[in-house]
């Protein structure tokens, strides 16, 4: 390699490396390889960032039932949903959010919400002090998003609210009765 070729390296311009068949082949300096790594790495996260909080269209109709049963189907993040619809365009919900550790089922961190919500539509926000949380019912299922930049919502470590819960069924729940957590912490 002669200093030219190191003045040129050191400086950032594109290296030729050997001729083939005619043809020089350039390729991009190691400043220019980390700069375009950086950039498609950027985009793909401001993308990705975008993904998680843009709302896609569901296929589904918005229902105008919402009494019933729902669950979050993931074996980390066994969730539940009961919702009883009222009169006067409002609804009683208990939301029991879990996360359960992949490597030791004991571990368990949990959270709940319980409250009247008003129903605009086919969609209820619960909003209190580091909590805000959005249902969306649909014929078939409830989707719900949980604002991670207003708060937790004082769930444990992992716990979220957030997923698509599938409607079990139309049953009215009773929400009288102690909560699972509840039983558990008087034991």
């Amino acid at each position: 390699m002669t200093v030219a070729d190191a003045e040129t390296r050191r400086l950032g311009e594109p290296r030729r490396t050997q001729e083939r068949s005619g043809r020089r082949r350039v390729s991009p300096s190691p400043c220019l390889r980390v700069f375009l790594y950086w950039i498609g790495l950027s985009v793909t996260s401001l993308f990705s960032a975008q993904g998680l909080h843009a709302q896609t269209p569901s296929p589904e109709k918005p229902s105008k039932e919402v009494t019933g049963h729902y669950r979050l189907r993931n074996p980390v993040t066994p969730n539940s949903l009961e919702v009883l619809q009222l009169p006067a365009g409002t609804i009683q919900i208990h939301l029991l959010a879990l996360w359960v550790s992949p490597n030791n089922r004991e571990n368990v961190h949990n959270g709940e919400l319980d409250g009247i919500l008003e129903l605009k539509g086919n969609k209820a926000t619960y909003e209190k002090d580091g909590c805000k949380v959005t249902i969306r019912f649909f014929t078939t299922t409830a989707t719900i998003i949980q604002d991670s930049k207003i708060g937790d919502c004082d769930f444990g470590v992992n716990v979220t609210a957030t997923g698509i819960y599938r409607k079990l069924n139309s049953r009215k729940p009773k929400f009288g009765r102690p909560s699972l957590i509840t039983q558990r912490n008087q034991q």
